[in-house]
């Protein structure tokens, strides 16, 4: 009797552009894919077989005319080998890249259920890297990420690497206040990270509570002063989760703005004005410019755009005229400003790097000022709708 190889070997041997001509494309490169597997070593899977047979029975009119032995064949099918077998490949252990950085990976046979809760498994692990191996994914060798990875996939009967074990043994044993104690500033005795903090705003102990506080994100070291309800503008600025933070300009000024981020010593200070609405660019420039003299800030100001000269725009490039808003970008820099979305080259050619960013207007997203402000650890967003979510996930 004829088997399901040997049929399959016939259709694609004999007449086949007519068999071609009455099948959908797609089933006619399966068959050609099976047929080609069927005839090497390692022969096709079970699963593979199911579908070779369900394209067969689905189009069994119109292949009989041609080929009339699929009746026989379909009812009672026969292989000429035994299914190639799939190893239940479940395994997490340690890689390193080309620059000998390690990442925890999964490999796994993905599919049914492995892939539906690998899937969920997912959007919990930070900062998943693409593979273009199929059933392999690689994220950072951190605390969290070893200890999630370990509890879920544990559960699933996953082989776990013994060095990953004895790293994620070693986090449990951990007690949370012994360990948040030690990233106290009070506590932080390393001469480096004292002689860091102190060449940027003076010896600790006589700051201000709110300049400690809003140098946690920059220097990574927690603080017994932290507001979990803050009262004042620059006191929601210093207990900021996140590098991110929304200012509501329908309740502060852009004046208060600024007077906090004097009282942070957050100078010198990247703007960044609207691309599109020029009446608010000129608006927000006639406000800034009050503020700077208020301040006593005449000089090393530099505006990096100019509009174009329509009414709104002439008004706009000659005030910067009229204020010397030309300084060039250097190290002495006070003020700069640019349009969202738009990155002047000298910019990455320049060592000047902001100490805050305030975006008016704009919610910083991925674009170029937005990779940019990136490296800032305060990026305020003076808008008066709230973001719906925090550009990056929050940290403390």
């Amino acid at each position: 009797m004829l088997t399901t190889d040997d049929l399959v070997k016939k259709i694609v041997n004999f007449k086949f552009d007519e068999v071609k001509r009455l099948l959908p494309s797609r089933d006619i490169r399966v068959i050609i894919g099976l047929s080609k597997a069927m005839q090497s070593s390692n022969y096709i899977t079970e699963n593979q077989s199911r579908l070779l047979l369900k394209i067969l029975n689905n189009h069994r009119d119109q292949i009989q005319p041609l080929h009339e032995e699929i009746s026989d064949v379909l009812q009672v099918p026969t292989w000429n080998k035994s299914f190639r077998r799939i190893e239940q490949k479940k395994l997490l252990k340690i890689t390193k890249d080309v620059h000998g950085d390690s990442y925890l990976t999964i490999e796994v046979f993905y599919a049914g259920e492995i892939k539906e809760f690998l899937q969920q498994l997912m959007k919990q692990l930070s900062d998943i890297h693409p593979s273009t191996t199929p059933g392999t994914f690689r994220f950072p060798f951190t605390e969290k990420n070893i200890v999630l990875a370990v509890e879920v996939l544990s559960g699933k009967k996953f082989e776990i690497d013994a060095d990953i074990l004895d790293h994620y043994n070693v986090i449990k044993s951990w007690g949370r206040d012994e360990i948040e104690s030690q990233f106290l500033i009070t506590s932080m005795t390393n001469q480096n990270f004292q002689k860091m903090v102190s060449d940027e705003i003076g010896a600790i102990e006589p700051l201000d509570k709110n300049i400690i506080n809003d140098r946690r994100l920059r220097y990574q070291y927690s603080s017994d002063f932290y507001e979990e309800n803050p009262k004042n503008l620059t006191e929601i600025i210093a207990n900021r989760t996140h590098e991110h933070c929304w200012v509501d300009s329908n309740e502060h000024t852009l004046d208060a703005v600024f007077d906090s981020m004097q009282a942070l010593q957050r100078m010198p200070i990247l703007l960044i004005f609207d691309s599109y609405d020029q009446a608010h660019c000129l608006k927000n420039l006639q406000i800034l410019s009050e503020i700077f003299e208020k301040n006593g800030i005449t000089e090393e100001i530099g505006i990096y755009f100019r509009l174009q000269n329509n009414d709104t725009g002439k008004k706009f490039n000659q005030l910067i005229a009229e204020k010397k808003y030309n300084y060039p970008l250097s190290a002495t820099t006070k003020i700069a400003a640019i349009q969202n979305g738009k990155i002047p080259k000298f910019f990455l050619k320049n060592t000047w790097t902001p100490m805050s960013v305030i975006s008016l207007g704009n919610i910083l997203k991925y674009n170029k000022t937005g990779v940019f402000a990136s490296n800032c650890d305060l990026i305020v967003s003076y808008t008066n709708t709230k973001p719906m979510e925090p550009v990056r996930p929050k940290w403390r």
